[in-house]
């Protein structure tokens, strides 16, 4: 009996060592949890109005994301926040959803960002 406890300590003991360097390892080398963030783009009219439905692609090293502003003229993207990202925004729906706003090309730096879209004139009178 003497022997099952000193041998159950030493397994114990054993298994709260590994458990332990276990975690110290995840710690250290696990999945980096910040090193993609969230890049909000606000797409908004002059009046501070979101508009809905615009197509924002992102363009990062050799690829492109494309996503589309929600209700609140909002998209994001996963990006790495340390560069800076080149964006193309187009007015897809044409008049629908606040009228029709011509092709942006930007860079942008900062984790959340707003743009403001002035509406394309019909009329060089207007």
């Amino acid at each position: 009996m003497r022997n099952f406890l000193k041998n159950s300590l030493k397994a114990l003991s054993l298994g709260t060592l590994m458990f332990a360097t276990c975690k110290q390892i995840m710690a250290q080398y696990g999945v980096p949890t910040d090193y993609f963030l969230k890049q909000i783009i606000n797409i908004v009219t002059e009046n501070n109005e979101p508009i809905k439905g615009l197509e924002v692609s992102l363009y990062y090293e050799n690829d492109t994301s494309i996503s589309y502003t929600n209700e609140y003229g909002k998209v994001q993207f996963a990006v790495d926040f340390e560069s800076e990202h080149k964006i193309t925004v187009k007015d897809v729906d044409g008049e629908e959803n606040l009228g029709s706003f011509p092709e942006l090309n930007a860079i942008i730096t900062k984790r959340e960002e707003t743009i403001v879209l002035k509406k394309e004139k019909n009329n060089p009178n207007d």
